[in-house]
């Protein structure tokens, strides 16, 4: 299964999204992978925030900073996306390690 993000500027929040991933079960683990889309982020790229999670973090980033381009960034995260199922968040909601081990069940 694919997590979607687009990501602009909130260093805070994937800090803490990391933080969450890196929570989840083995089992849930194996069965995930993200793509997040850094949407021309100026001044905090979201890679200064990245690390291994234990499972594939896919980043594409967007060059020129394009005004108000958060759907552009999902859909390149779902053009690039390689599961028949992705789940698209927000960067400011959390799917905490209960629920993703719900939705990998579902």
């Amino acid at each position: 299964m694919n997590l979607i993000y687009a990501y602009y500027e909130n260093g805070g929040m994937l800090d803490r999204q990391v933080q969450e991933w890196e929570s989840y079960k083995p089992e849930v683990k194996e069965k995930l992978q993200i793509f997040l889309v850094d949407d021309g982020s100026p001044t905090d790229p979201a890679e200064n925030h990245l690390r291994p999670v234990g499972f594939p973090i896919h980043l594409f980033r967007v060059i020129p900073n394009l005004v108000w381009n958060q759907t552009g960034a999902r859909n390149l995260a779902m053009h690039n996306a390689t599961d028949d199922w992705c789940f698209m968040m927000d960067m400011d909601c959390l799917l905490v390690a209960d629920q993703a081990e719900r939705l990998v069940k579902f």
